[in-house]
């Protein structure tokens, strides 16, 4: 046992070990950026860019309320920050009518995914830089970022 205030690494601990042969996530890591919009009116415009994109059920329907899709933002973004400026890029260059439609979002949700695992013991491979976060502001969305439990390898 440790007392209160110990300095512990976790890695030496036996349970981790244990939980690794078990077979859970042994390691952290970033999943994707995936980017949701809702709206009270139809997204057509941007399911019409973001053909890729799917909707609730994955039916497409003719005036789609709810879209969402992994982030691409080019075959040479590596790290959170490029994809996210590059999906922002994208937002820029819509023409009116899409650029509107994205306007009129009641959400735009840029969700960056990460799969928890056993170690690192602190995870920080996503980091975001001012940049970024004013460039998604511009484009009046939000950054979500949603955290995996670590599971059991299947």
């Amino acid at each position: 046992m440790h007392e209160a205030g110990d300095d512990v690494l976790l890695d030496d601990e036996p349970w981790l070990e244990a939980r690794t042969a078990e077979g859970l996530t042994p390691e952290a890591a970033l999943i994707a950026v995936d980017v949701s919009v809702r709206s009270r009116r139809s997204l057509r415009p941007l399911l019409d860019v973001w053909n890729h994109g799917q909707t609730p059920s994955r039916v497409r329907t003719e005036a789609p309320r709810w879209i969402y899709f992994t982030g691409k933002a080019g075959k040479r973004a590596k790290t959170t920050d490029q994809i996210i400026l590059g999906l922002v890029a994208q937002v820029e260059s819509f023409d009116r009518a899409t650029r509107r439609c994205w306007d009129q979002a009641t959400s735009r949700i840029f969700d960056i995914g990460i799969q928890a695992g056993l170690s690192p013991y602190s995870f920080e491979d996503v980091r975001l830089a001012e940049a970024t976060v004013k460039a998604v502001a511009r484009i009046d969305a939000q950054i979500k970022i949603t955290l995996y439990a670590p599971r059991r390898d299947e």
